[in-house]
């Protein structure tokens, strides 16, 4: 329980560098399962997009309605990770658009980069060719973020360098020409 509370509701810097410690909260069973998905539910209200991460790992099917409305002022990180937790909970199909934008038209590089991540999880066409796009974003991190999610959701056999790194991220983060033969790869 601690583990969970401290990541979920104590300093967001720590859970930015340490991240969130979802093995603990899916882990909860029973009265503290309960517990804290009434937590999370009640925290949208901060604008914190911690909550919506808890509320997608539990499948939180109470908590749709109150996503849905804390999408109404969301914004940046908040706004995609709200927007997958309702992919991941209900499959509802705004999502998709809403973490497309957020790929295309984020205002900082960041929200693209958070974007692409989510986008990694939302297995459909509109998504596909929303990440295939995205890696000519001008930001090399964006660029590797979609190669990465493309990767993942479409079980592409990138090949895997000393570092562990995919060969075909690195090449999307490098120059044009290598970043037209990494996508032309994935096309095919």
């Amino acid at each position: 329980w601690d583990s969970f509370y401290d990541s979920f509701f104590a300093d967001p810097n720590m859970a930015w560098h340490d991240g969130l410690d979802t093995e603990a909260l899916n882990a909860l069973k029973g009265e503290e399962r309960d517990e804290a998905e009434k937590l999370l539910t009640d925290a949208l209200a901060s604008g914190d997009y911690r909550p919506a991460i808890g509320l997608g790992v539990l499948g939180a099917k109470a908590s749709v309605a109150k996503l849905k409305e804390q999408l109404t002022d969301a914004g940046g990180k908040t706004e995609v990770e709200t927007a997958l937790a309702l992919w991941k909970i209900a499959e509802w199909p705004p999502a998709v658009n809403i973490l497309i934008r957020a790929l295309k038209d984020g205002a900082h590089w960041s929200i693209r980069m958070d974007a692409a991540r989510a986008l990694g999880d939302v297995e459909t066409a509109k998504s596909v060719q929303a990440l295939l796009s995205g890696m000519n974003d001008t930001e090399h991190l964006v660029r590797c973020h979609c190669a990465a999610s493309l990767i993942e959701m479409l079980n592409l056999p990138a090949k895997s360098n000393d570092s562990g790194s995919y060969e075909l991220s690195i090449e999307v983060m490098g120059h044009k020409k290598a970043r037209e033969k990494a996508i032309a790869e994935i096309k095919d």
